[in-house]
């Protein structure tokens, strides 16, 4: 039951649709990323799918989390964990699921996620709106847009979607 070797499994899970568990999409291809990392990572490929440690699990992440591309966004890796956690999870479910790993030896189900960090997001401050909406109101090219556009995104909230309509404000 387990003598099945990590490239193999991956491969399953990465096309095996039988389970009706996992469908194509962006999840399933983010773990398709992390699962190419893993096969990837040296020594993983050659190991069967009862081998690894919690441990080896925990320097497996810090190593991706190391190894990771940053972005002006960086919050020191802490998706790259999380994603990384996920997709050991799901791959080693589906080895349980398909009898070629025992229960008591998915190691995975033990790994803990990253605690997440507090939110960089914020309301802006009420002197600060009133503000922006005075000056929008008394210049530009049409401040009655102007105000009419502010007051949908305050009432909505500035999402990266309506951020798009202040461009002309610029």
């Amino acid at each position: 039951m387990s003598d099945a070797a990590l490239p193999p499994v991956v491969s399953l899970e990465a096309s095996d649709r039988s389970t009706g568990r996992m469908p194509d999409t962006q999840t399933r291809q983010l773990y398709r990323l992390y699962w190419n990392k893993l096969l990837k990572t040296e020594g993983w490929a050659d190991r069967r799918i009862d081998e690894p440690t919690k441990a080896d699990f925990e320097r497996l992440i810090e190593h991706t989390r190391a190894h990771r591309q940053i972005r002006g966004s960086d919050r020191g890796g802490q998706s790259v964990a999380e994603h990384m956690i996920s997709a050991l999870r799901r791959l080693y479910r589906y080895a349980v699921d398909a009898e070629l790993l025992d229960p008591s030896r998915n190691i995975a189900r033990t790994l803990d996620r990253p605690r997440q960090h507090p939110s960089r997001r914020h309301a802006i401050p009420k002197p600060i709106l009133e503000a922006i909406n005075k000056f929008a109101a008394t210049t530009g090219h049409d401040p009655g847009l102007d105000v009419l556009l502010l007051r949908h995104a305050t009432e909505r909230g500035a999402t990266s979607v309506n951020r798009s309509i202040f461009r002309h404000l610029i």
